[in-house]
């Protein structure tokens, strides 16, 4: 499983260093040869069955990431939000000014420990009738850790999410310009929670965008 050379230099100081012992690597061979004493190699051997293992698999962590449209606008249609994020939901009612708000899409992805993850996609704007908003979600350095009360928590060391929106330009004819709006952060949380990465105005009206993220290992 290991580089033959690192386990020999592991185990050199095992053999008796008598005229004729030696310990010699192979890369190709995938092997280790040695010559010593009896005891010696016996003391060698039980140093490889112990050192030569198979590397412990990498811990998977599921990363999911709620878009939520917010508005002053008042359609009066209650829009249904997956339920692990209703609690969300009624903080962010209780918190800010928006009237209206809409479930818009669920990004879910999985990165082994110490990895990075990207996303896109494309939907509907929210704001201009039968034009599409690009969108894109980075997260680099993602890790397992603990908090400071020694429970686990998720890092990500950089955190972005990124729009790009169509806003009204001119009436007669009319024309649309993009505009780039996103997040970009550093980012823990608690393993399994969920937190309010932050809001992204979306251009045009009172309108945002609120990005909620949850990350939980993968078991």
């Amino acid at each position: 499983y290991k580089n033959p050379n690192v386990l020999a230099n592991a185990i050199q100081a095992l053999g008796s260093g008598r005229s004729g012992s030696r310990i010699d690597p192979n890369d190709n061979l995938k092997t280790i040869t040695v010559r010593d004493l009896p005891e010696n190699i016996t003391a060698i051997e039980t140093a490889l069955k112990r050192l030569d293992i198979p590397d412990p698999a990498p811990i998977s962590i599921q990363t999911q990431i709620y878009l939520i449209a917010a508005s002053d606008e008042s359609t009066g249609e209650s829009a249904a939000f997956p339920k692990e994020i209703e609690p969300v939901i009624a903080q962010l009612k209780a918190t800010l000014k928006y009237k209206n708000y809409r479930f818009v899409n669920t990004f879910i992805n999985r990165v082994n420990d110490g990895g990075s993850v990207e996303s896109s996609g494309t939907g509907q704007s929210a704001t201009s009738n039968n034009q599409p908003t690009f969108m894109q979600c980075k997260m680099t350095q993602v890790r397992l850790a603990t908090d400071n009360q020694g429970k686990e928590a998720i890092r990500i060391g950089r955190f972005s999410y990124g729009m790009r929106v169509p806003v009204l330009m001119n009436q007669n004819p009319v024309s649309y310009q993009y505009q780039d709006i996103g997040i970009n952060t550093e980012l823990s949380l608690s393993e399994g929670g969920l937190a309010v990465v932050g809001t992204a105005n979306m251009g045009a009206g009172d309108s945002a965008m609120i990005v909620v993220v949850s990350a939980k290992k993968v078991r």
